[in-house]
């Protein structure tokens, strides 16, 4: 209930020294899983033709996220849904072509931001073209380096040219950039398109580590450290808090990851 929600949180903020950053994947508003605003899916926003109504969305779920005690929003998806047996993304798109979700995406990011909350673009590289769904496996996507720089990452840099705060990273193996290793791992992926090339300044955040297509292949506390290794700032939901916490602790003191590193995280 919102009154639940807003109760916990408030209790959380209290105890903890440091702010906490409180996530929800609100890609349809709050009603997708509390009383609050539902909207259409992102591919029926598109739909009307009209993208003040896409920064109406983000304005709307960023008011009532606030309210409740959530400063960051795990939307917009800003993948293309570019293969049609896509069984996970579909009517998260807002459609088929690069142009189509910058067209909606950026309204909408804004219309978060305008608030002063968060906005979270996923789930790059692209997780449009697969027929898999990475909660249960991982998906490999037999794409060109070209392919990729025209098509899936056009949406995500325009997001970081347009000021996004947070950018998600999906368990997806584009071979033609990292052979076998997902992008949540991949310094490739992550760090050197991001950072390098686009000058990318904001948060970098895994997608849920408790995914199949991780889990299957990774043993969990391996997981959290190699994500950091790639560039992410914050870890989403590892299989155990508390062990990955420990794991990442144990990382440091081995001077497999920095102080530095996880100071910038932080920062």
């Amino acid at each position: 209930s919102v009154h639940g929600t807003y109760n916990n949180l408030k209790a959380f903020q209290k105890k903890s020294d440091i702010p906490l950053l409180v996530a929800a994947d609100y890609e349809r508003g709050l009603g997708t899983f509390i009383e609050g605003t539902l909207f259409p899916s992102n591919m029926a926003i598109a739909a009307t033709g009209d993208t003040a109504l896409a920064y109406k969305q983000g304005y709307i779920t960023a008011i009532e996220a606030k309210n409740i005690g959530v400063n960051m929003i795990l939307a917009p998806v800003l993948d293309i849904n570019n293969n049609s047996n896509n069984p996970i993304i579909n009517f998260r798109s807002y459609g088929d072509k690069p142009q189509t979700v910058i067209k909606y995406s950026i309204p909408f990011i804004n219309g978060v931001q305008a608030q002063g909350l968060i906005a979270c673009g996923k789930h790059y590289p692209g997780h449009g073209n697969t027929a898999t769904d990475s909660h249960t496996s991982l998906p490999i996507i037999n794409i060109s380096k070209d392919e990729l720089f025209n098509n899936e990452l056009v949406p995500f840099k325009h997001a970081c040219e347009n000021g996004i705060k947070s950018i998600m990273i999906g368990h997806i193996v584009i071979p033609s950039i990292d052979k076998g290793v997902p992008a949540t791992f991949s310094k490739k992926v992550t760090k050197e398109i991001l950072y390098d090339k686009w000058k990318y300044k904001g948060l970098i955040i895994t997608d849920a580590l408790e995914m199949g297509a991780l889990t299957s292949s990774t043993w969990d506390k391996e997981s959290a450290i190699r994500s950091i290794e790639a560039g992410a700032d914050i870890i989403l939901l590892p299989l155990d808090g508390t062990r990955a916490i420990k794991s990442i602790i144990n990382a440091v003191e081995e001077g497999r990851i920095s102080k530095e590193r996880i100071d910038k995280s932080f920062k």
